[in-house]
């Protein structure tokens, strides 16, 4: 098994190589670690991907200082200093700053006692000038999003918490969308959050929602697949899913999962004893940096990033936001990051002992499973 699975891993890293090349020439990155994209070289740019920890908090923290109206936050977490802190300044100098927050984040240690980050972060930030309000707990199981709008312009999807070990310590990544029509969306969106109403989500084009349209953007993706498949994931837990890749398995499709070492998470263990059991054993972890991303590219050309995990609970009860895309630039990126975190990687144990649902080791920013 370990013989072949070696194989495999030759095999994809020459498959990795090879979706590059076809992807065409790389744009020229950043030292931030973003990378501006377009379609027609002539027109400007309507997104920007940013890849932690390459990038930092620089990025964010550019964006929030240039807001002249409006700053808008609905995320699960928000826990960095510099960034609580940015956003005062925001509020100080006359900004709107609005923040949606979790209020009841996941404990794997004690599932029973939600870890208390966003209330120590909102009594810290009592006289800040920013307004906080809690996410809507009777339509949604957790509001899992993580995002923000900036002067009603420019939006941000993030596989990430506003948090520091986010932008230090984990795979992440980040569309900075400038497009009028999807930031209008994404603004749209945290407006009916914030007041507690229903989104009308006609639409949508590119973006991933949840509970709305996730399973079936995610499903579409994976089922459009006919060379190749990359899923570098943090937790992956649906059997539907899992069925699927099975299928795409048999239809010749060569699939590679990468999820956080099982020192970090040790769910990933179990997850892996479901691929193995539908014959997708392509199947690796890395130690560093911690996979926080939710990342599936599809024969090199299309991709998902965004804060929806492919497991039971994100895609179908939570509040969960993401975006496909197709730029050659940005996909070229996403699959030439993927490569190298997968040439880091190390083989699952051919003999595994699932521990069932429970959860005993994870960040402190561990995502909901169920």
């Amino acid at each position: 098994m370990i013989k072949r699975m070696h194989q495999w891993s030759g095999a994809l890293l020459a498959v990795g190589i090879t979706l590059l090349a076809a992807c065409g020439p790389m744009p020229v990155a950043s030292p931030s670690g973003s990378v501006g994209l377009s379609r027609a070289a002539s027109s400007a740019p309507t997104q920007t991907l940013l890849v932690m920890p390459d990038a930092g908090p620089s990025g964010i923290l550019a964006a929030i200082d240039a807001a002249k109206r409006t700053i808008d936050v609905e995320v699960y977490m928000l826990s960095d200093g510099g960034i609580c802190d940015a956003l005062t300044r925001a509020a100080k100098r006359g900004v709107q700053v609005r923040a949606l927050l979790e209020p009841q984040p996941y404990n794997p240690g004690d599932p029973n006692k939600p870890i208390p980050t966003n209330s120590v972060t909102r009594k810290k930030m009592a006289d800040s000038g920013v307004v906080f309000r809690w996410t809507n707990k009777e339509s949604f199981t957790y509001t899992h999003q993580k995002s923000f709008v900036v002067d009603g312009a420019v939006a941000f999807i993030m596989t990430m918490n506003l948090s520091k070990a986010a932008m230090l310590d984990n795979r992440e990544f980040i569309i900075i969308e400038k497009d009028p029509q999807r930031v209008k969306l994404v603004q749209q969106l945290f407006d009916a959050d914030w007041s507690y109403t229903p989104f009308d989500a006609k639409n949508l084009g590119s973006l991933v929602l949840s509970p709305v349209n996730s399973r079936s953007q995610l499903t579409s993706l994976i089922e459009s697949a006919q060379r190749t498949l990359v899923m570098e994931i943090e937790v992956f837990f649906d059997p539907a899913i899992f069925d699927l890749l099975a299928k795409k398995m048999k239809q010749g499709v060569v699939i590679s999962v990468l999820l956080p070492s099982p020192k970090k998470i040790d769910f990933g263990l179990q997850t892996v004893a479901e691929l193995r059991k539908r014959g997708v054993t392509n199947v690796r972890f890395i130690q560093a940096p911690m996979i926080h991303a939710k990342l599936i590219v599809a024969d090199g050309a299309r991709a998902y990033i965004g804060s929806i995990n492919p497991t039971t609970n994100s895609m179908d009860n939570n509040r969960e936001l993401g975006i496909i895309l197709d730029e050659p630039g940005i996909v070229s990126k996403l699959v030439q990051v993927n490569v190298a975190d997968w040439s880091k990687g190390e083989d699952f144990p051919a003999t595994i002992q699932t521990r069932g649902r429970t959860v005993t080791k994870a960040p402190i920013d561990f995502e909901p499973i169920f």
